[in-house]
């Protein structure tokens, strides 16, 4: 005897909507006679999500003067603002690339909020972008960086990574010099 779900009159088609993680696990189920598909919600399970791989690396940062525009204002000339871009090299999960940020900053005797994209450039030409802020913290000469990060997009190989973290940075110089970064981020879909 065959069993009932394989007969004609009760065939049930499924479909797995594997489109963005936001779908992910979502199945879809209609009937053969012309009925509405159903969503039914399914649990994700470690198995169907991208495994999260620890990634952390160093940047050291140098500031590209022709691209850089801070300016002064204030009473006393304690404001500064404005855009900079940093490059360095660097290597993610064993992979060396090239690292470019390009930040915005609104500083008061020299501390205050930053936010801009990292950009990760890999041989083939695929990248990483990392959307960056947080606040900076000038004590003396020196300044500290704490900051969030999120991935933003990616091309080529990277272009399906998803994921977060953090940074932090010490700059021993006036705003525009070199800055050493260390990332700690958690990314799932790395090319493997």
């Amino acid at each position: 005897m065959r069993p009932a779900w394989k007969t004609p009159a009760s065939t049930v088609s499924v479909l797995i909507a594997l489109i963005g993680p936001a779908l992910m696990g979502t199945v879809l189920i209609g009937c053969s006679s012309g009925a509405p598909a159903a969503d039914v919600s399914a649990s994700t399970t470690s198995s169907q999500a991208p495994q999260s791989t620890p990634v952390t690396f160093e940047v050291l940062a140098h500031g590209v003067d022709s691209e850089q525009t801070f300016r002064t204002t204030g009473a006393s000339s304690q404001l500064r603002y404005g855009n900079g871009r940093l490059s360095g090299q660097t290597s993610i999960d064993g992979e060396p690339a090239t690292a470019e940020l390009l930040a915005q900053v609104g500083y008061e005797n020299g501390s205050g909020p930053f936010n801009g994209y990292w950009t990760f450039t890999f041989a083939d030409s695929s990248s990483l972008v990392l959307s960056y802020s947080g606040q900076t913290t000038k004590q003396g000469t020196d300044t500290s960086i704490a900051g969030e990060l999120t991935v933003f997009g990616g091309s080529g190989r990277f272009s399906a990574v998803t994921g977060a973290g953090t940074v932090t940075g010490e700059r021993r110089a006036e705003l525009g010099a070199d800055v050493n970064y260390r990332f700690t981020l958690n990314l799932a879909g790395l090319p493997r």
